[in-house]
């Protein structure tokens, strides 16, 4: 049977890009999670069931807060199952492109031969599929919103142009367009994108396209109500404004801000160097790189009025940005370069076309010099992509990156220290917290992760002058209950940590930590100690836990059960722990349960004394006036 050329070339098109697609991102399944991962992925209750519904009912984007849920289940929360579904949605949305730059090419606008439409159809799909401009929707597990409504939204443009020339309703493209935007509100400029298109690519004009297809657009706006709905019902009030920097930002502020956002996006298109997830300090206000933006504004709306082709790519990268980067911005950030997930479609598919016009000028053998070119640039977006993609398997190389390209980022700073406390490395997260702590002390998260770092480097003094301040900036946050409550108890008011501890247990959002660390503080502290009280809420905190308790939440329970004088219970949990750290070779913990258990077996509780003794720390009595508090008009 002899063999379809033109299946063939398909076929091997198709291969290379899943190839590709595969290779740039599967080194991420074992990457952790990071950022807001932790609070709207690990921390969100509501993603590990399907019924009620409530990951779908309380969210802005339900279908994507649907997929979450999906992935949960199939992973039981692990990372793997997140973004392994991303990598396939990616994978998706390139293959769309392909498909869609086939039909384009071979448009009476640009009437290019079948086999070199395929090449070039085929290239500027992996050129999109591996450029690392597309790291932070596709990696970053909690933007699944931004590649999702990607997929949708490329998708809607294929299965309409599979449909224009029938000039029926595509009622494929209308429900692709429906979930895209129940996964992001960037769907709203569907209809204008596939105009254009109509318009100039396919040659019908701007009247004549509306005229044939309004049936079509109709139904692309009516697809729309869910989402107009969705939107409707979680409106922001018009209070909040729009939050950038340590502040409220107007919408004008917004605005003017943008054209040099634009050119920062362009240039990164071009040359996708230094690459960051934090744009927290971007400057506010006009720059004189926003000029570009300007002048390149100017040039796609003259090109529109003529109805010229190569106003198409930057006409699609204006109008897909327009949400986010107008007066009604959808994020609270200046800047975020997933938002580029989308426009670098257009803009790979005409650069592919821009590249080949020009080597046709220059040689006979165009596609030769194309195919070496695109090869070469491919190889170093894939490296490129690698290299991004690698940093995710580190959270402190990760957020270091950030740093590294942002220096004056006070927020990427304090991401840092987290990861450098979570690691042990107390002088390193000293370091960043008072890096941040000079840049801006107004940042987010700041009050917490200061409060943190100077409790692990036995400053509680400071640590406990900076718990007041995360209580007093975020007074309903889990993290900054926690972080204060253990630098009240360290510098000796567990008076005041157990009083902030029970204003938090009995909220419907309060987390395990919280209720486990009432129960050590009722378990181990002389002034507070009430042992039956300690033994309920250390039971509830395990219940809490579920399938998945902690051993430190059992050692809790243990102290607690000592301190209700049930010293048979205490140590019979004792000895299960021991045995456990002993199986698990744990030497330090092994040593701090062994203390634990003489002290049951003498019929003693626990104490924070004991804990000071087993690790020579000093007492806090010891330790007052040992560190500088901060001078108060440093006070956010």
């Amino acid at each position: 049977m002899q063999l379809n050329p033109q299946a063939f070339r398909r076929a091997l098109s198709v291969t290379v890009v899943l190839a590709l697609v595969a290779l740039a991102y599967l080194v991420t399944v074992d990457a952790l999670y990071v950022f807001d991962d932790h609070v709207d992925i690990v921390g969100n209750p509501t993603l590990r069931y399907f019924w009620p519904p409530d990951a779908v009912r309380f969210s802005r984007r339900p279908f994507t807060s649907a997929t979450f849920v999906f992935s949960w289940w199939m992973g039981g929360g692990e990372a793997w199952a997140f973004r392994v579904f991303n990598v396939i949605v990616h994978a998706i949305t390139a293959l769309c492109l392909y498909a869609i730059g086939r039909r384009i090419l071979r448009s009476e606008r640009l009437n290019i031969d079948e086999p070199v439409a395929e090449r070039l159809a085929a290239l500027a799909a992996v050129l999109w599929a591996v450029h690392p401009l597309n790291t932070s929707a596709v990696t970053y597990v909690v933007h699944r919103y931004e590649s999702l409504a990607g997929m949708f939204y490329v998708g809607a443009v294929l299965a309409y142009l599979r449909v224009r020339e029938r000039r029926s309703i595509p009622w494929l493209a209308a429900l692709l367009c429906a979930l895209g935007g129940l996964s992001k509100e960037t769907l709203v400029t569907l209809p204008i994108a596939v105009w254009i298109l109509d318009s100039i690519v396919f040659s019908d004009g701007f009247f004549g396209a509306l005229r044939l297809r309004w049936k079509a657009y109709v139904a692309l706006i009516f697809a729309l109500a869910p989402m107009m709905a969705v939107v409707s019902t979680h409106s922001m009030a018009p209070s909040q404004g729009v939050q950038a920097g340590g502040g409220g930002l107007s919408r004008w502020a917004y605005l003017v801000s943008e054209p040099a956002v634009l050119s920062h996006y362009l240039r990164l298109v071009v040359w996708p160097s230094p690459l960051t997830n934090d744009y927290y300090d971007w400057p506010v206000g006009f720059q004189s790189a926003g000029l570009v933006t300007l002048a390149l504004l100017a040039f796609t709306g003259w090109g529109l009025i003529r109805r010229s082709l190569w106003s198409v790519p930057f006409a699609m990268f204006f109008v897909v940005l327009a949400p986010t980067s107008s007066l009604l911005p959808l994020q609270h950030e200046l800047a975020a370069e997933r938002r580029m997930y989308i426009p670098l479609v257009a803009l790979a598919l005409f650069g592919v076309v821009a590249v080949y016009r020009l080597a046709s000028r220059l040689s006979a053998r165009a596609p030769t010099v194309l195919s070496l070119v695109g090869g070469g640039a491919v190889v170093a977006l894939l490296a490129a992509t690698l290299a991004r993609n690698q940093l995710y398997l580190s959270r402190v190389a990760l957020y270091a990156s950030d740093v590294a390209a942002r220096p004056n980022n006070a927020r990427a700073r304090v991401w840092l220290a987290s990861s450098w406390l979570e690691d042990g490395k107390i002088e390193e997260a000293v370091a960043e917290v008072l890096a941040a702590q000079t840049l801006d002390p107004a940042t987010p998260g700041l009050s917490i992760i200061s409060t943190r770092t100077a409790t692990a480097a036995g400053r509680y003094e400071e640590a406990a002058w900076w718990g007041h301040v995360a209580i007093r900036l975020h007074p309903d946050e889990n993290q900054a209950v926690f972080a204060a409550a253990i630098a009240f108890a360290r510098v000796g008011d567990a008076k005041g940590a157990v009083e902030l501890l029970e204003g938090h247990v009995n909220r419907s959002d309060v987390t395990a930590n919280l209720v486990e660390l009432l129960a050590w503080n009722l378990a181990t502290e002389p002034d507070v100690r009430d042992g039956p009280r300690a033994v309920a809420i250390a039971e509830r905190a395990v219940r809490m836990s579920a399938a998945n308790v902690p051993p430190y939440y059992q050692e809790t329970l243990a102290a607690s059960l000592a301190a209700a004088a049930r010293w048979a219970e205490a140590l019979q949990w004792v000895d299960q722990l021991l045995a456990a750290a002993e199986r698990a070779g744990k030497p330090e913990r092994v040593r701090r349960l062994a203390a634990q258990r003489a002290n049951y077996v003498r019929r003693m509780p626990w104490s924070r004394a004991d804990d000071n003794a087993l690790t020579g720390q000093a007492s806090p009595a010891s330790v007052e006036g040992s560190a500088k508090v901060p001078n108060e008009k440093a006070l956010p």
